[in-house]
């Protein structure tokens, strides 16, 4: 003779299993997105102190030229006569 016995149990909700899923997913979602917009403010503000740097120059450059066109045209001048 062979017997059988059933045992039947209740599955624990899976309710609360999958709503910590889905909040620890946002929060990693949401560390990540921070930690890139982060990484990419840091590379847009290297990048304008770069060009503010770089662009400083400039007028100082452009007053050179300037200096150098008008004693040019001084010399010229003074060739000609």
């Amino acid at each position: 003779m062979v017997g059988v016995l059933v045992t039947i149990q209740e599955a624990p909700s899976l309710d609360k299993a999958i709503i910590n899923a889905r909040i620890t997913g946002l929060l990693i979602g949401a560390l990540t997105m921070g930690l890139l917009f982060l990484a990419l403010l840091s590379v847009v503000m290297r990048a304008d102190s770069i060009i503010t740097i770089r662009t400083g120059a400039w007028p100082d450059k452009a007053h050179d030229v300037e200096e150098m066109e008008t004693k040019a045209l001084e010399t010229a001048a003074r060739a000609k006569r």
